[in-house]
């Protein structure tokens, strides 16, 4: 249910925004251009990394045996939300109107805040225990 409610809500801010005014930023540069090209192919490898690795917080790993003393992912942790962050940030560079920097800044602010609620989550966890 809550995938769905998130689901429509997201189209609905989607076709809110394509509805908007045109208020322009910034200028576009030739360089701006080269960021969405580079930033998906990064954010496809940290999106595979990020569900190919087991996930010990995922549903159905409750009896799996957690070890606290190693990062979870290595060098980052939650791969898959820093590709959907980093994605999210690079689409303003290139989207200079403000509902684009709006719609994929609010997009990146959740990915990286759902970051932080988690990590906060996990060191209350860990400190409990």
């Amino acid at each position: 249910m809550f995938s769905a409610a998130s689901t429509g809500g997201f189209i609905l801010i989607f076709l809110a925004s394509r509805g908007a005014p045109h208020v322009e930023i910034w200028s576009q540069t030739d360089w701006a251009f080269w960021i969405p090209n580079v930033a998906p192919a990064i954010s496809t490898v940290l999106m595979v990394c990020g569900y190919t690795d087991p996930d010990l917080t995922a549903t159905g790993q409750e009896s799996t045996p957690r070890d606290d003393s190693q990062p979870k992912h290595g060098i980052i942790s939650h791969p898959a939300l820093w590709a959907i962050g980093l994605w999210a940030l690079a689409q303003p560079v290139v989207n200079i109107e403000a509902t684009g920097i709006l719609l994929f800044g609010g997009l990146a602010f959740l990915r990286f805040g759902d970051m932080s609620a988690t990590h906060a989550k996990e060191r209350t966890e860990i400190g409990a225990r």
